[in-house]
């Protein structure tokens, strides 16, 4: 499955670190723990804290994930994401270049690991100017915008 790939990923690059948030559920943790728990350079860990999530992704070399948040999150940060579904409903993630849909076959999933981190290094980080579907990271300075015009007018 899933976990013994993360293991065949780890083997073939050796200087890879991998971060794995667990699942609340006790039957995905135990899977998730007899096939990775002894391994070194996975990290097991609960799920991390927003801030935390956000700067572990801005550090990572690839992402795999099967969330539709992490797809939007990674897009904006332009970290290669493989998303381990068949389907995606977030298809401007891969319009973007930043998300491929690889499902949960295991070879498939090494097969694009491998593209992306190997010697070839076959992922091409979008250009900086090209400004990603889910927006440019400035959501909060418009809504404080807003709702200071809102205010001011209401003032009146």
């Amino acid at each position: 499955g899933i976990c013994e790939t993360v293991s065949r990923i780890i083997e073939t690059f050796t200087d890879l670190w991998v971060i794995v948030p667990m699942h609340k559920n006790p039957q995905v943790r135990s899977v998730i723990r007899s096939v990775l728990g002894g391994i070194k350079r996975v990290f097991l860990c609960e799920p991390l804290d927003y801030p935390d999530f956000v700067w572990a992704m801005n550090k990572s070399a690839i992402i795999l994930t099967d969330s539709g948040g992490v797809q939007e999150e990674t897009t904006f940060l332009g970290i290669p994401t493989l998303v381990m579904r068949d389907v995606t409903e977030r298809p401007e993630a891969l319009e973007y270049g930043t998300s491929f849909l690889v499902g949960t076959d295991p070879d498939k999933i090494f097969k694009n690991v491998s593209r992306i981190l190997g010697e070839d290094n076959g992922f091409i980080r979008p250009p900086l100017e090209k400004i990603p579907p889910f927006g440019k990271g400035e959501a909060s300075e418009r809504i404080v915008e807003t709702l200071e015009e809102i205010l001011r007018n209401d003032s009146k």
